[in-house]
């Protein structure tokens, strides 16, 4: 600031008389002394360019600077300190919510008449505030979700398995078929030669062609032993 006001003040010192326009020469013209000014200095030289980057950015100081510059600050009526201006905005702020307030009380008074002049019941004209909810109400209903999901994953493990057991039930059955055919298969000849009254030829034909069919084989162990010897001789 020193700077600038010596600079002023050369520069007040260089100007000539005859260049003002008015012809009182205690009279001084601002506008041409502003002109005059800007067309002259190098106000480049006097700013920060570098100092864009700190706008908006917090200061941390301010309390000291207050301390230090104490004696520099502004003694009138109208003179405020760090104080009072917290109180300002402290008194600012409980206006805007006062009348916040208010505005939301009227909002609600104007809606409560519209209603009114419908006939709405005093029960439904009750607004009830909205309901927060809570992070443990919002963690309980994330792990019933949680249980449900899981649940219904259960019951469709289970229905897959109950199907799949009746398919394995099924396949277990004919596994057990094919294993008593395979068993039976190796008695037959034991079964014919019981027989009496058959050739060796004969033994071997019967028992091969029971062997050979399945359907003939069961029918041919469900059968009594008088009967036997009959269809041995038939297949035969």
């Amino acid at each position: 600031m020193s700077e600038l006001r010596d600079l002023l003040v050369e520069e007040l010192a260089t100007i000539d008389e005859e260049e003002f326009d008015n012809e009182d020469e205690d009279e001084f013209d601002e506008e041409y002394m502003i002109q005059h000014l800007e067309s002259t200095v190098e106000w480049n030289n006097f700013s920060h360019p570098t100092t864009v980057r700190l706008r908006n950015k917090p200061f941390p100081f301010y309390d000291e600077l207050d301390y230090v510059y104490r004696k520099d600050r502004a003694t009138g009526a109208c003179a405020e300190n760090p104080t009072d201006v917290v109180e300002d905005i402290t008194l600012n702020e409980e206006e805007h919510k006062s009348q916040y307030v208010a505005s939301s009380f009227n909002e609600s008074q104007n809606v409560e008449q519209e209603e009114n002049s419908t006939g709405t019941p005093i029960s439904a004209r009750t607004t009830q505030p909205p309901k927060l909810i809570g992070k443990g109400k919002r963690k309980r209903n994330e792990v019933i979700g949680v249980v449900q999901d899981l649940a219904t994953q259960v019951t469709s493990a289970v229905e897959i398995m109950s199907t799949c057991g009746e398919h394995i039930g099924k396949l277990a059955k004919c596994f057990q078929h094919e294993s008593d055919c395979v068993d039976r298969r190796m008695i037959v000849h034991q079964e014919v030669l019981k027989i009496v009254g058959l050739s060796q030829e004969e033994v071997i034909k019967a028992g091969r062609k029971i062997a050979l069919d399945p359907l003939e084989m069961n029918y041919f162990f469900s059968l009594q032993e008088e009967f036997k010897k009959v269809c041995a001789k038939l297949i035969a």
